[in-house]
């Protein structure tokens, strides 16, 4: 592992007393470690943005693809919510 190298930054108020609760509540020993691990959220959130938008991206593909082959028929508006709400859910219960 890389030498940690020391970074000042300055914090609203707000998220000092955030930081400052963590600690007293034990999650964290150090403010490092609350931002440490802000930090790989934030490095998480924007991964898992990322893999979705490339899925999306893919999933958009083929539907073009197909509906150039003329595989696409009519389509109901509350049907295509009905089966998105449905993978949601899905996705959710399972990450």
């Amino acid at each position: 592992m890389k030498k940690a190298r020391r970074l000042t930054v300055a914090i609203p108020a707000e998220l000092n007393k955030f930081v400052r609760l963590r600690i007293e509540e034990g999650s964290h020993k150090t403010e490092d470690e609350v931002v440490r691990d802000a930090l790989l959220m934030l490095r998480e959130q924007e991964d898992f943005i990322t893999s979705q938008q490339r899925q999306f991206r893919r999933e958009i593909a083929i539907g073009l693809e197909q509906a150039r082959q003329g595989l696409v028929g009519p389509f109901s508006a509350a049907e295509i919510k009905s089966e998105g709400r449905k993978r949601l859910r899905a996705r959710r219960k399972a990450g």
